[in-house]
């Protein structure tokens, strides 16, 4: 049996947003993830994550939040704040944004920002552009795309 922990970061990305497709903020959450580009291709976050083979669809990943939320997993500041964020979008986990934004870089603020416009139904209507070159492009199925960064 496959599990998220033997895919390729690909083929699980694939399989979580068809799992959140049409849910803004499940899409917002998969796609900070994804730009964030670091608890997708962990272990320890995808031993959280149940992954299956639908007959007739595409494959589903779903990320366990409140697994997630009790986990004591490892990381950075910045990346355990970016966990929770998105798991507050995906699944109502409470945060204190007093304590998750301060101290974010400007490149994970300008990913945090766009998750939240997303998760608004009004990601069209902003344009967050972040430097280093990443920004989100809603009309590209991968949603964030990389820009030159001489063209800021």
């Amino acid at each position: 049996m496959t599990t998220a922990i033997d895919l390729e970061t690909t083929e699980l990305l694939a399989a979580l947003r068809a799992q959140v497709r049409g849910t803004l903020s499940g899409e917002a959450a998969v796609e900070l993830l994804a730009a964030h580009e670091s608890w997708l291709r962990r272990q320890d976050f995808r031993r959280l994550v149940d992954y299956t083979d639908v007959t007739g669809g595409p494959p589903l990943a779903f990320v366990r939040w409140a697994d997630v939320a009790a986990a004591d997993l490892t990381g950075s500041s910045t990346e355990k704040r970016v966990l929770a964020i998105a798991g507050s979008l995906a699944a109502g986990a409470s945060i204190d944004l007093r304590d998750a934004l301060p101290g974010l870089g400007e490149h994970t603020t300008g990913l945090v920002l766009r998750a939240v416009a997303h998760s608004t139904g009004h990601g069209d209507l902003v344009d967050i552009v972040v430097r280093y070159g990443k920004r989100f492009d809603p009309d590209t199925e991968s949603g964030w795309t990389v820009q030159d960064p001489e063209a800021f």
